[in-house]
């Protein structure tokens, strides 16, 4: 099953010009039983979770930071969101900002997504740095990441940011 989990809405301002009823439209169209949106505040969650329910479609939201996607498992992992959200609106976060508040939350460290596609796709390429990220709670290294990839049959397949559609 493909579930398209990083894209950005009209509610990331100057950053995308695919509104939610646009993700709606392409998720039915497309048969997805999933979508998500990962934009950099939470102002369109409300209208996402609201029409992904009417149209049978599991909202799966997200937060970008820039170096780090977060995901809610739930809502309280919504309300963590929240919580990191309005503390970036009055200061740069800290990697205690996320220890208090990793509770349900899935974290996607960017950096290490780029690695992990890297070493798939060009395995021999020496040219790349082997930088690890900063702080990320459920990172894992790639090497087990892949092979857990491999062992599960799983088509790995890492794509840009969703931010217009043709």
């Amino acid at each position: 099953m493909y579930i398209p989990l990083y894209n950005k809405t009209t509610y990331s301002f100057l950053s995308s010009l695919l509104s939610v009823d646009d993700l709606i439209k392409i998720a039915i169209d497309n048969n997805l039983k999933s979508i998500s949106i990962t934009d950099n505040n939470l102002f369109g969650a409300m209208e996402f979770i609201k029409k992904c329910q009417d149209n049978n479609i599991n909202p799966l939201v997200g937060l970008d930071l820039e170096d780090r996607i977060l995901y809610a498992k739930n809502y309280q992992g919504y309300q963590n969101l929240l919580k990191l959200v309005t503390l970036k609106s009055e200061r740069e976060l800290t990697n205690n900002d996320f220890l208090e508040y990793k509770d349900n939350l899935i974290c996607l460290p960017l950096k290490e997504i780029d690695l992990i596609y890297d070493t798939i796709f060009y395995p021999n390429d020496n040219t790349k740095e082997n930088g690890n990220s900063d702080f990320c709670f459920n990172s894992m290294s790639v090497d087990v990441l892949k092979n857990m990839i491999k062992s599960l049959g799983i088509i790995l397949l890492l794509l840009p940011e969703v931010i217009y559609v043709i």
